[in-house]
């Protein structure tokens, strides 16, 4: 059965009221991996369009998710990362993938002119989180966070991100990976300081691994099932939402919407991405 849900839109995305500093626009976007040999929805064919999305609504931060080639001989290429580190001039990127020995990337996009790290890090969903895991047989990819912690410069407060990634076939491992998620959150988070979560978490709004987040203190920016943001490239609505954002209690939300837009039928990805519009309360 195919579900085709539309999604609640509070502001248009041509409104331009809400650019204004005291504002923070979010976006998760999980752009789909580079797969040589592939023609259709190769990301040849994609990339300019996803450059012409991103720059039409213009977020503060970005949490790029899939950033990596599919392809045991060729995933080190970094083919994507140094495209969109090229593209992205207004952006500086926090991303493990500035050091060879990662093949897959979670990069964190944000505006140069607005906001300043004071750190970064990133971990592994394993037992010992601070060592890359070794690739199995047939992985391609290791399922990670990265993060970083923000000082917005015109508003003067802190507040971290945390891009994932979590595993779409052995969901039973992401309620494990949302435990060390949320216990490194606690060692590192100052009681006043603000939390945003972006990624691909492959589960639905009311799975176990979501509601971990939720009884943490967490809440989804857009309540529910729908809209879907897996469309296979083919723009329809098939599983509910598995991509999402999620804030602490010091934002407030001032609009959010799922953009759909694709240049003659051609899509950036096969997900939709999410945007949000904060405000420190």
């Amino acid at each position: 059965m195919i579900f085709i849900v539309p999604g609640k839109t509070v502001k248009s995305e041509k409104d331009t009221s809400l650019n204004k500093d005291n504002f923070l626009k979010i976006a998760t976007f999980n752009i789909h991996f580079n797969e040589p040999g592939t023609k259709k929805n190769s990301w040849d064919k994609r990339k300019d369009v996803l450059y012409q999305l991103v720059s039409r609504e213009y977020p503060d931060i970005i949490g790029f998710q899939e950033v990596y080639t599919h392809s045991h001989k060729e995933n080190r290429d970094r083919v994507q990362f140094n495209w969109i580190k090229k593209k992205f001039k207004d952006y500086l990127i926090i991303s493990n993938q500035e050091t060879v020995d990662h093949a897959s990337s979670l990069p964190i996009l944000y505006k140069k002119d607005k906001l300043k790290v004071i750190n970064r890090g990133y971990f592994f969903f394993t037992d010992t989180p601070e060592v890359k895991p070794e690739l199995k047989k047939g992985q391609f990819i290791v399922y990670f966070c990265n993060w970083a912690y923000f000082y917005n410069i015109k508003e003067e407060y802190y507040f971290y991100v945390f891009n994932i990634h979590l595993n779409g076939r052995k969901n039973k491992n992401n309620i494990k990976s949302a435990r060390i998620i949320v216990d490194r959150i606690n060692r590192l988070k100052k009681k006043n300081d603000g939390l945003i979560i972006t990624g691909d978490f492959n589960e639905f709004y009311n799975s176990k691994t979501l509601s971990i987040f939720y009884n943490n203190g967490l809440k989804n920016v857009i309540n529910g099932f729908w809209p879907a943001s897996l469309h296979l490239f083919i723009g329809l609505a098939i599983i509910p939402r598995i991509d999402h954002i999620l804030i602490n209690n010091f934002f407030q939300i001032e609009e959010y919407h799922l953009s759909r837009y694709k240049v003659k039928e051609q899509y950036p990805s096969d997900h939709y991405p999410i945007f949000t519009v904060l405000k420190k309360r």
